[in-house]
């Protein structure tokens, strides 16, 4: 390509009129050719043999590049100029109207950067299929390794003139980044190799066909005249001769003349010659054809139908694909990959819910990474299911869908909470949605791309419409799309808010657990005493196990108001795995495992007893197994409206229930619920840790889920062994609700039938209007109260 810097030496060289009998020729004039290129080819056209007409045509001459203006010469001029993208935003217009003239008959000459735009990348793809233009400074063994004006020495056939025959080596040509035609292994048996370069021997000029017509490149400058060498202080071992120049254009004009559209025919004065020249191309058009058809298919065959005369193919063909680019392919099969790797993932925690694989618990709920996980999974599979149709819609969807998929991988990385409670697992999950995202964008804008280029080749423009099912699939990608974004926010909200509950802290301690897998919290309020003599018993302390609730938000008030009272001397407390402060445990968990959780917790605390166990709901199935393991601590039992062993194989253990349960747990990282209780509701951080809300977190909900699966068999075993087991001189006090025995006969049966866990029965109380927690009304309170102060003072 030669330097913009090139002073116009010759005058603008005027339009030959009609009358001129010689061929006519059509050079570009613009603003993607050098100064004073356009003028030097023509000045090598006219003192040529075959003495051209010239005209110009470009953006700013009086004719355009058009079908019409093609139609009326014998040649069409690229000539020489910049670096090959801005030439190709000035000519890529041009591309359609070129490309059709040529494949009808007309002939094209590219003097180098006009070489280059007769490639197939960012050009008018007018070279054999598999061929295409490189810089011969790239090339091994090249001359010339640089972009600086100077003169390369090309070996030269001539093909016309009186050196017709001749071949003559290293001939000096003036050069300046210039392009060297590499041509396929099936396109060199046909083409016309005018030079190679001397140093390695690859192509510097040919002429090959194309449909109709000719194409003609030359790599260096054969038009160069003195002021080129002048002025950039060259000198051309040889001098400045045109000889080069002449047969090069000489030998595009002399290819298969009966074959091609003579412009000259179509200007004879007369219609008959016309009428002849149109009836014996139409007879060797349908040789031809018969030719081609009876012809034995052979490795020069096209794989692919020309659909129409102009070499483009229909928008509509299946080979107008992105999938012809191999990164295209590539990012296909990477999708696909990421895919199953997601998906086995994905298999893992699902069962990880249910029964935690080695090294896969974590602290959390597990619940929050796979929901990532299915995020991902969903992901991908809307990404390869519109694939070959990305649309700007789905780009945008997928740029917010990674900013916030990014911004939870931060959270979950910054916040301390969040880190223990997710794990490597929920790190890992997290961290993966948020590069399939990145990926999924990356992805969408390289099919993009490449849709368009592939468009542009095949086509001769990028298409921009889209059939009806098209525009069905991209608003069906759109709604999908749109929907995982929603889930997003929704899943970095729900983080947002745990991160804030984070930074409540628990009373009492924390204490890590089952070979530090994981913390339960526990609480002990007032001092202990110490004894002064061997035979002088030591206090209880009351040991509260909650039901159904927290016991922040449940039995622990009442506890509290009875210590203040000085009803009980001193108490303790504490959250069972999933509950409140204390993380969840590894599934299976029974109740019986939480009670050696229990026991570890107070061994670790230095707690010692004796213990008066005070429990609601289904808090008594955990208090009584933990009592038959501590006989001889367990001093006496407070059962407030207990729940009855039966109920495992029933409500509890319920497989409605626990599909319930999970249908509510995967679904519990969205927070639709905390969320809407922020917005409306004013909850706070106590009220989603311990409070009326707590039911609503991950964590409570897998515990729920967990008591669930092992309800109706190993609780229910570790139950029954319980009761053989318990001391039958424990005393025991049972305070039932006045409104659940009324509402049902079993219960009442149930309540009574725990009556009889021990021999030492202190009392049954009915309390009347009292529900199941009891001490929510004054009466029941009193009598709590009452009886166990009776207990203290066994």
């Amino acid at each position: 390509m030669r330097s913009a810097g090139l002073f116009l030496l010759f005058g603008t060289v005027m339009a030959i009129p009609d009358s001129h009998s010689g061929p006519k020729a059509l050079i570009y004039r613009g603003p993607a050719a050098c100064d004073g290129c356009p003028e030097s080819v023509a000045a090598l056209l006219q003192s040529s043999a075959s003495k051209f007409a010239i005209e110009y045509a470009g953006p700013n001459e009086k004719i355009d590049i058009n079908a019409d203006s093609l139609s009326k010469v014998d040649l069409f001029v690229q000539p020489g100029g910049g670096d090959l993208e801005p030439g190709w935003k000035h000519t890529k217009k041009y591309k359609k109207a070129i490309r059709e003239y040529v494949a009808q008959g007309g002939r094209y000459a590219g003097f180098c950067l006009g070489a280059y735009l007769a490639g197939p990348h960012l050009g008018y793809d007018l070279l054999p299929p598999g061929s295409s233009i490189a810089d011969e400074m790239d090339q091994p063994g090249a001359q010339v390794k640089n972009t600086t004006d100077t003169v390369i020495q090309v070996d030269w056939n001539f093909q016309t003139g009186t050196k017709k025959g001749q071949k003559q080596d290293g001939r000096w040509l003036y050069f300046q980044d210039g392009a060297v035609v590499k041509l396929s292994e099936s396109a060199k048996a046909d083409a016309l190799v005018l030079g190679r370069f001397s140093s390695n021997g690859d192509i510097a000029a040919s002429v090959t066909s194309f449909e109709k017509g000719w194409v003609g490149l030359v790599g260096p400058h054969p038009e160069a005249d003195e002021s080129w060498y002048q002025l950039v202080n060259v000198t051309n071992p040889d001098g400045v001769n045109f000889d080069i120049g002449h047969d090069f254009v000489e030998s595009i004009m002399a290819q298969r003349k009966d074959h091609m559209v003579s412009v000259w025919g179509s200007r004879a004065p007369n219609n008959q010659s016309r009428a002849e020249e149109g009836d014996r191309r139409s007879d060797e058009q349908e040789d031809s054809s018969v030719a081609r058809e009876s012809r034995e298919a052979d490795e020069h065959t096209r794989l692919l139908p020309r659909s129409n005369g102009d070499g483009y193919l229909s928008p509509d063909d299946p080979a107008v694909s992105p999938y012809n680019l191999w990164n295209v392919r590539a990012l296909r099969f990477f999708s696909t990959l990421f895919l199953a790797i997601s998906f086995v993932w994905w298999v893992l925690l699902f069962v990880s819910i249910f029964v935690s694989p080695p090294g896969m618990h974590n602290r959390g709920s597990g619940f929050t990474d796979f929901s990532y996980t299915t995020l991902t999974v969903g992901n991908l599979i809307i990404g390869l299911l519109f694939f070959a149709l990305p649309s700007q819609p789905m780009l945008i969807w997928n740029g917010v869908l990674a900013v916030l998929l990014v911004s939870d991988m931060i959270l979950v990385l910054a916040v301390p909470r969040l880190r223990l409670e997710e794990g490597w697992v929920g790190i890992a999950s997290v961290v993966w949605a948020a590069f399939i995202a990145l990926y999924n964008m990356a992805q969408v804008y390289s099919v993009e791309k490449g849709k368009e280029q592939e468009e542009e080749r095949l086509t001769g423009r990028v298409e921009t419409r889209r059939t009806l099912l098209q525009w069905l699939a991209v608003l069906a990608e759109t709604v999908v799309l749109g929907i995982i974004a929603l889930v997003a926010i929704l899943l970095t909200a729900t983080l947002i808010l745990r991160a804030r509950d984070a930074s409540l802290q628990a009373p009492g301690r924390k204490y890590l657990v089952n070979n530090e897998k994981y913390e339960v919290h526990l609480a002990c309020i007032g001092n202990e005493t110490t004894t002064t003599s061997i035979n002088e018993k030591k206090p209880p302390t009351i040991l509260v196990e909650a039901g159904e609730r927290p016991s922040e938000h449940s039995l622990q008030p009442f506890i509290h108001n009875a210590y203040a009272n000085g009803t009980i001397p001193r108490y303790c407390y504490w959250d069972r795995p999933g509950i409140a402060w204390s993380d969840n445990a590894p599934s299976p968990h029974s109740a019986g495992m939480s009670a050696d959780v229990l026991s570890e917790v107070l061994a670790l605390a230095g707690e010692e007893g004796p213990w008066i166990i005070v429990t609601a709901g289904i808090g008594s199935i955990y208090s009584r197994i933990f009592a038959s393991r501590h006989m001889h601590d367990v001093t006496g039992l407070l059962l407030i409206d207990p729940t009855h062993e039966d109920r495992l194989h029933g409500d509890i253990g319920n497989p409605g229930h626990g599909f319930a349960l999970w249908g509510r747990g995967i679904i519990s990282p969205l927070g639709l619920d905390r969320l809407a209780g922020v917005i409306f509701k004013g909850r706070t951080r106590e009220d989603r840790t311990y409070g009326q809300v707590a039911y609503q977190g991950g964590r409570f909900i897998k515990a729920k889920l967990q008591e669930n699966l092992v309800a109706a068999s190993i609780t229910a075993s570790e139950i029954a062994s319980a009761k053989n087991i318990q001391t039958p001189e424990t005393p025991l006090v049972v305070v039932s609700s006045g409104v659940e025995v009324g509402r049902s006969e079993s219960w009442a049966k149930q309540q009574q039938s725990l009556t009889g866990i021990t021999d030492h029965l202190v009392s049954w109380d009915i309390v009347k209007g009292a529900p199941h927690e009891v001490w929510q009304t004054f009466e029941g309170r009193t009598v709590l109260e009452k009886r166990l102060k009776k207990l203290v003072k066994q």
